[in-house]
Order: structure tokens, then C-alpha cells, then sequence
């Protein structure tokens, strides 16, 4: 009996060793940005408004996303968007997401999804735009022009029409019928 004891209590020590070296080696190799208490952002990742607009990182054809991690139509969003980007790996975009939310749930949520990640903390970029509600999509060419906004989701036919003529360098109609 002493023996049987003996060697379960062994194991549950090894169990209990094993979880805490994983759990250890996981915290210990995150970036200091996700170990921040405060969740604090960094000014250089966040949009700033310039002449009571936003002012967009990165040059050349942009897709800008306003969203929130929690929101499921942003989700949706970002689904469709990464479907459509597999799709077309010849386009030459800057993939921006401007976050609503904290740093720590959002770079969890994009990280390793392509996007370059910003923060529009009070929403002052968002507002800037006469908008306050996210999804929002924004295409945004070279030359800085704002040649489509679109609040919601549409789903995965009219996010590609509208990308495509962006890509073309078309007009691009508004959307139509979304959420």
C-alpha cells in the first residue's frame, strides 16, 4: 500500500511540475507588450487626427478595419478579409487594423494574421470619420484618397467586388444591402 501511495504521489508531483515549467516557459517567452499590468499602448501605434482627420500609417493601397477582438461582425470581417487576401496574393495592399479595444486582446486576437496593428483609443479616429460604429471598412489609395467606407458587414461577394475595382484602380459603387 505504502508502495502504490508512494508512486501516485510521485506522478501528481510530476504533473504538477510539468504544468508549472509550461506554464513558466509560456509567460516567459511572451513579448513584453503582453506582459504589460496596465495594458498601456504605445503612442507610436496609435492613429492620430491631423486637420480633423485620421492619419494612416504605411503608404501605397490601404485596407484599413476599425474593429473591436470581442465584436462577432468584426470577426466576421476579418474572416472574410483573409479569405479574399488568400484569393489574391497578387495585390499589393497594407493590411491595417485599428483597434477600439486594449492592446493585450487585440494583438491575441490578429497576431500572426497579417495586419499591421494600430489603437484609437477614445475613438477620435473613428469619430473623425462621422462614424461610431465598427466593423468599418476603409480602402485608401497612395495618394491618401478615401475611395470607399463602408460600416458593417457585407460578406465575402461584396468586400471582393469592392477590393477588385480598388485594385484596378476602378470607381468603386457603394455597397449595397449590408449589415
Amino acid at each position: 500500500m505504502n508502495a502504490k501511495k508512494r508512486v501516485l504521489f510521485g506522478l501528481a508531483v510530476g504533473v504538477v511540475l510539468a504544468l508549472c515549467g509550461t506554464l513558466v516557459f509560456r509567460f516567459a517567452s511572451r513579448s513584453p507588450a503582453h506582459m504589460r499590468e496596465d495594458d498601456a499602448l504605445d503612442p507610436a501605434q496609435q492613429i492620430a487626427v491631423v486637420g480633423g482627420q485620421p492619419a494612416f500609417p504605411l503608404s501605397g493601397n490601404r485596407v484599413v478595419l476599425f474593429l473591436t477582438p470581442a465584436c462577432p461582425h468584426c470577426r466576421e470581417e476579418i474572416a472574410t478579409l483573409s479569405v479574399i487576401r488568400s484569393r489574391h496574393p497578387e495585390w499589393q495592399l497594407g493590411w491595417i487594423a485599428v483597434s477600439l479595444s486594449k492592446a493585450g486582446p487585440t494583438n491575441r486576437y490578429l497576431s500572426g494574421k497579417g495586419w499591421r496593428i494600430y489603437f484609437d483609443p477614445g475613438r477620435k479616429a473613428l469619430l473623425s470619420l462621422g462614424i461610431s460604429r465598427v466593423p468599418l471598412l476603409l480602402l485608401i489609395n497612395g495618394a491618401n484618397q478615401l475611395l470607399y467606407r463602408r460600416a458593417g458587414t457585407c460578406g465575402t461577394a461584396e468586400d471582393e467586388r469592392a477590393l477588385t475595382e480598388f485594385c484596378r484602380g476602378q470607381e468603386i459603387a457603394p455597397a449595397v444591402a449590408c449589415q
